[in-house]
């Protein structure tokens, strides 16, 4: 049976409401949410809401933000941090993903965030704080639609300064991983430039990230120059821990390669893991992670001309 939820976002509502947010901090199971599951995985995904939504800030794109994913009894997505807040920039789970903004630049008083909104720059800013929760002025309308190993979110968002777009993203579970298809129509004037990045935020409790856990990727990198960490020993393709994280690393790395797609997998303390691809090639790599998550944020880019589509997909398995 197939079941169908219209979230309450459509075009037209006045979202000053949220312009000084005060959080209503509820336990994580109390935000909208559904459930994916087969015979080896059980999946929750948390619904975009404006009203009691899991995450309503402006960094991250509000749909597919998966709370918990369970393998073989293994948690993949368990929470990388204390506390939740959701107007705080930074405080989603799963494999959260991030839109460059559209617009910014403009002599506008506002811009676009896809997955998000169009949203207010405050008198005077000159350049975008990452860090910030913007007001958003216009969520757009959102749909889901789901079933019991399929979950389909289309947000809509149309305004006068030329942009608009239908953003579509599919999340399904297969027998022992899932994927992530997206899909992004132009319907506006002016041409969408700009990138797109996953955050992951990986999370094996009850392990602590350190040596037990690596990464590897499908090149050999190089972190750049600046920015080495001797908590870190990259080999090849393959990067460890020499020791156990406490404070964040953030290692920016170079030289990935010219590949039609790109990829990583993580291993963790009882020799499972993930193995991640993405039909795209990367545009640039980071590695940050603290000391409860690992999260290889891989950079794409965006180009989708007035009229035209484009359609890229994340694969995970586990192992």
């Amino acid at each position: 049976m197939k079941f169908s939820v219209l979230i309450l976002l459509l075009i037209g509502i006045n979202f000053t409401s949220f312009s000084q947010p005060k959080s209503k901090k509820l336990e994580a199971s109390s935000y909208p949410h559904v459930y994916l599951e087969n015979d080896q995985i059980r999946m929750k995904v948390f619904v975009p809401d404006a009203a009691n939504g899991y995450y309503r800030a402006t960094r991250f794109d509000w749909s597919g933000i998966i709370g918990s994913l369970v393998y073989k009894g293994q948690e993949y997505f368990g929470a990388w941090k204390n506390g939740h807040d959701p107007f705080y920039h930074e405080d989603v789970l799963g494999p959260a993903e991030v839109f460059g903004n559209l617009g910014y630049e403009e002599d506008s008083p506002n811009f676009i965030r896809i997955g998000v909104g169009l949203c207010q720059k405050p008198k005077g800013e000159k350049e975008y704080q990452w860090d910030a929760t913007y007001k958003i002025v216009d969520g757009g309308s959102w749909s889901v639609e789901y079933q019991k190993e399929t979950i389909v979110f289309v947000q809509e968002l149309e305004v006068n300064n030329g942009f608009a777009y239908r953003y579509q993203k599919e999340i399904g579970i297969r027998k022992s991983g899932f994927f992530i298809k997206h899909q992004l129509w132009n319907t506006g004037k002016k041409t969408i430039a700009t990138d797109q990045f996953n955050h992951h935020f990986f999370s094996f409790p009850p392990f602590k990230t350190g040596e037990a856990f690596t990464v590897i990727f499908d090149e050999s990198p190089e972190v750049k120059s600046g920015f080495e960490d001797n908590r870190v020993l990259i080999q090849g393709n393959v990067l460890t821990f020499k020791e156990a994280i406490e404070e964040p690393v953030f290692l920016p790395l170079e030289h990935l390669g010219q590949n039609h797609q790109h990829g990583f997998s993580i291993q963790h303390p009882l020799n499972g893991g993930v193995k991640v691809k993405v039909d795209q090639p990367l545009q640039r790599l980071t590695l940050w992670a603290n000391d409860r998550a690992i999260s290889p944020e891989n950079f794409i880019a965006i180009n989708v001309l007035p009229s035209e589509k484009m359609e890229w997909t994340a694969s995970y398995e586990f192992f």
